[in-house]
C-alpha cells in the first residue's frame, strides 16, 4: 500500500507551491479518475477511499487487530489530549503528533485485552507482544502512528476515526425505516 498521508514538514519548497497552487485540480483528477477524497489539512493532507475499492487494507473494519487498533486510538487521544500545536521530532523532522511512550501503550492494551478477551483472537489475551506488533503494524500501514524506540507517535491523520461501539439495540435501530 502506498502512503495515503502526507505532511507539509515533508514536502520540499516547490512541491509544497504545487500543492498550493494545484489542490483543487489535485482533488478534481483523484475524485475522477480514482474515486479518491483528498483531505488537506492544516499538517499536511491524506487521500481516502470511501468505497474501499482501493485500498488493500480496510480501516476501520472488522477483524481483532482492527478494533484493537481503533479502542487504542480513541483511548490515547482522550490521555494525550493533543493539540493542533502537538509536534514530535521523527527522523529529524518536526511532525504533528502526539507522543505515547510504550508502558502507556502496554496498559492501554493490556487493558482492551482483559476487556474484549472473549471477542478477540486468543493469541492477544495470551501475547501482548503480538497485539501490539500487530496493532502497530497496521496503524503504521495506515500513516496512523509511527513507532519510535521509546514509544508511539499518533498523527493527526488518526482523528479521523472514531469507534462506534454496536450494541443489539444500536443494530436493531439501524434497521428500522427511516
Amino acid at each position: 500500500m502506498e502512503s495515503p498521508a502526507v505532511f507539509r514538514a515533508e514536502l520540499p519548497d516547490d512541491e509544497l507551491d504545487v500543492l498550493s497552487r494545484e489542490r483543487n485540480e489535485l482533488a478534481r483528477h483523484l475524485d475522477e479518475n480514482f474515486g479518491l477524497v483528498l483531505e488537506v489539512r492544516a499538517e499536511g493532507i491524506l487521500a481516502y477511499d470511501p468505497s474501499g475499492a482501493l485500498t488493500d487494507l480496510e480501516f476501520p473494519g472488522s477483524g481483532s487487530a482492527k478494533q484493537a487498533a481503533l479502542l487504542l486510538l480513541d483511548e490515547l487521544a482522550t490521555a494525550i489530549q493533543p493539540s493542533g500545536e502537538s509536534t514530535v521530532l521523527v527522523d529529524g523532522v518536526l511532525l504533528p503528533g502526539a507522543f505515547a511512550p510504550w508502558p502507556q501503550v502496554d496498559t492501554v492494551l493490556a487493558g482492551l485485552a482483559a476487556r474484549y478477551h472473549a471477542a478477540w483472537k486468543n493469541v492477544y489475551s495470551e501475547s501482548l507482544g503480538t497485539l501490539r506488533a500487530d496493532v502497530i503494524g497496521l496503524l503504521t500501514a495506515l500513516s496512523l502512528a509511527r513507532a519510535l524506540d521509546d514509544g508511539l507517535v499518533i498523527y493527526p491523520f488518526a482523528a479521523r476515526y472514531q469507534p462506534q461501539m454496536r450494541t443489539p439495540l444500536t443494530d436493531a435501530l439501524q434497521e428500522i425505516p427511516g
